[in-house]
Formats: C-alpha cells, sequence, structure tokens
C-alpha cells in the first residue's frame, strides 16, 4: 500500500514538473525561442501569431508525405492561458476536440484530436510524429532535454 502511494505521489510530481530538469536560471522560454524551436524543425511549417495575443503560436509542421499537424503554442507569462483561444485557433468547437498540455514551466501546446481527412494508418501516424517533433523541439530549446512523452 505504502509503495502505491509514494508511486502516486512520484506520478503526480512529474505530471506538475513538465519536462527536462534545467533550473530556473537556465530556462529560456519566450514567445521568440518558441518560434526559433519550431523554424528549426527538419520540416516546413508555417507560424503565425496574431497581434492581439502575445503569448501564443499557431504553428503548421508539413510533413514529407503530405501530411501536416496543427498546434497551437502558449507561452505563460504573457497572461493567462485561456483554452478557448485554443479551441477556436484549432477550428474546433469545445475542449473535448483538443489534447495537449503544459510542456515546460512555461511552454504549453495543444492539436485537435482528429484531424479531419485524415483516414490512413500512415497519415495518422505521421501527423502524430510531427507533433511529437513539435513539442520535443520546444521542450529541448527550454531544458536542453526532450519531453520525454
Amino acid at each position: 500500500m505504502e509503495l502505491r502511494l509514494a508511486l502516486a505521489v512520484l506520478l503526480v510530481a512529474l505530471a506538475f514538473a513538465g519536462c527536462g530538469g534545467a533550473n530556473e536560471t537556465d530556462h529560456h522560454e519566450s514567445v521568440a525561442d518558441a518560434r526559433r524551436a519550431m523554424e528549426a524543425l527538419p520540416y516546413v511549417v508555417e507560424v503565425r501569431q496574431k497581434p492581439d495575443r502575445d503569448g501564443a503560436l499557431l504553428v503548421k509542421v508539413h510533413g514529407k508525405l503530405g501530411e501536416s499537424a496543427l498546434l497551437y503554442v502558449f507561452v505563460h507569462g504573457y497572461g493567462p492561458l485561456r483554452i478557448e483561444r485554443a479551441v477556436r485557433a484549432l477550428g474546433v468547437r469545445s475542449t473535448e476536440e483538443i489534447e495537449g498540455g503544459a510542456l515546460t514551466e512555461s511552454y504549453a501546446a495543444f492539436s485537435r484530436v482528429h484531424e479531419p481527412g485524415r483516414e490512413s494508418r500512415r497519415q495518422k501516424a505521421e501527423a502524430a510524429s510531427l507533433l511529437l517533433a513539435a513539442e520535443d523541439a520546444l521542450c529541448h530549446q527550454a531544458t536542453g532535454e526532450t519531453c520525454g512523452i
């Protein structure tokens, strides 16, 4: 019983810790840093930032099979996360249609649960790998380590 409790506490602590193990002074997490991390991906990447949304980026990553993945990146410190903005930016109707959350102390990322028109396993696998690459790039930029998702 004590082992289960210890494991549960450890899992909760890891969930709130985000990725990586860098200390507070090692963090470089700004919108400009997030943009650079996304643009450095080995894919064709489109990054948009709305003028009225200082702390958010909409990132579209294009894969080699013609598949693409859409990611809403929020940088904390520019105000509170308003999940309804992510919902609208991703073109869905409710929070039930998106997935994601905190990646590091300052970065959160969200994507659609199901992309319209994706039917083949290969397309779904490519879209998942594009999202993972983008999330890992953010974690690596901020902490020097991948997210480990």
